[in-house]
């Protein structure tokens, strides 16, 4: 047993403490929990890293302990009437759209790529998932939200004034904070009706120039896309004849879909057509969700860079890579690289290659916004919420 682990136990007895491999975490089940554990590491001078299930999180530059909101996972309340949700932080997204499902109501995030992750740390990272495109992101359908500060204090935000931060909008700076101001305990949204019909359907490639084409045809269309993502041949289960495929969703009324797809296969080589919202869903989750996207190369950039300027640059690098599979998001404006070998030496020739592009890769250290840093100072005075955070680089 680590020293720290046995001040917790001593000072904090019902709190749940676990060792998953070298990492301490706990695991709080209700605010006041996560309070008494966020005073005792100021006490103790003991860093913080919030977790949900631990799917978004990187990596700490120092040691300390995690803390995970995974045991506070309840609906709150449903309020049919007034297509609102609250849940405690710890929900997975896939465990409230399924409750969801059964009143015909959404939570427009796509729970596909990562069904483990929990509402608080989709909120951290303002995610949106494959139908970003249409739909936006998490914090788009936030309403309130209630958090623990770096120093223990529990608040309450949306529609209610917050006390002693007049001119902070907490709902909102809690987006891409990445844990970094406190922790998230029970958020509000509002919800959307789900649509009647969902369809999917796949076309074929010969280069990533061709797929962005495919894109660019069926955004000029301006139908009820959701999601448009291109995958390489072995990805997606091609024939070597293929170099990839695209990945279209389309949803909206029944009568809309149906036409929408007639009109589109007239205008491109659809390969398969999956219908019903369950069967789209359930493709999507096979496809994409048993993925570990960890040693992959992600880089983000905006969608016209993405359709028109990286394609050949890309194909480039992939007819000198063989080995190398790709996913293409188009609604996110993010391409990840799956490298079997020699990762590092092809994300130097990516960078060379891409400098003159607007193009960013996932480990790179953002610069974050000087007010934020001023307001994460007088949060955290000690210093202990997720200290050297490698999202971002401090300016002052």
């Amino acid at each position: 047993m680590s020293s720290i682990e046995g001040k917790i136990k001593e000072k904090l007895p019902t709190l749940q403490v676990d060792m998953i491999g070298e990492e301490l975490v706990v695991y709080p089940q209700n605010p006041g929990e996560v309070s008494s554990f966020i005073e005792f590491c100021n006490d103790e001078k003991i860093s913080i890293i919030p977790v949900g299930s631990g799917t978004q999180i990187a990596k700490a530059d120092q040691a300390g302990v995690y803390l995970s909101t995974r045991k506070m996972n309840k609906i709150v309340e449903l309020a049919e009437a007034d297509l609102t949700v609250s849940v405690e932080a710890g929900i997975t997204i896939k465990e409230l759209a399924e409750v969801l499902k059964e009143y015909n109501f959404l939570l427009p995030v796509s729970y596909h790529e990562k069904p483990n992750s929990t509402i608080g740390s989709l909120l951290a990272r303002d995610a949106g998932g494959i139908e970003q495109y249409a739909r936006g992101t998490i914090n788009d359908y936030l309403l309130g939200l209630e958090f623990i500060t770096p120093t223990g204090e529990l608040i309450k935000t949306g529609g209610k004034t917050v006390k002693n931060v007049t001119g902070y909008d907490f709902t909102r700076l809690f987006a891409k904070s990445w844990g970094t101001l406190g922790v998230i305990t029970k958020a509000t949204f509002k919800l959307i009706p789900m649509p009647v019909e969902k369809a999917l359907f796949i076309t074929h490639g010969t280069s990533i120039d061709e797929l962005t084409w495919q894109m660019k045809e069926v955004l000029a269309k301006r139908y009820s896309l959701m999601t448009f993502i291109g995958i390489s041949n072995k990805l997606l289960g091609l024939d070597e004849g293929s170099r990839c495929g695209g990945v279209f969703v389309l949803a909206g009324s029944k009568q809309a879909v149906t036409h929408q797809l007639e009109v589109l296969k007239s205008l491109l080589d659809i390969k398969q057509i999956i219908i019903g919202t369950n069967s789209v869903d359930a493709y999507l989750e096979g496809l994409l969700g048993s993925r570990n996207s960890q040693g992959d190369i992600i880089l983000g950039t905006d969608r016209r860079t993405l359709l028109n300027d990286l394609p050949r640059e890309l194909d480039a690098i992939l007819k000198d890579n063989i080995s190398m599979e790709i996913l293409i998001d188009g609604g996110q404006g993010l391409v990840q690289l799956v490298a079997m070998t020699n990762a590092q030496e092809i994300k130097k020739i990516l960078k060379d290659r891409l400098k003159e592009l607007k193009c960013s890769f996932s480990d790179d250290r953002a610069p974050v916004d000087i007010l934020y840093n001023r307001l994460k100072r007088n949060l955290d005075p000690n210093g202990i919420m997720y200290p050297n955070n490698p999202r971002f680089v401090e300016v002052s």
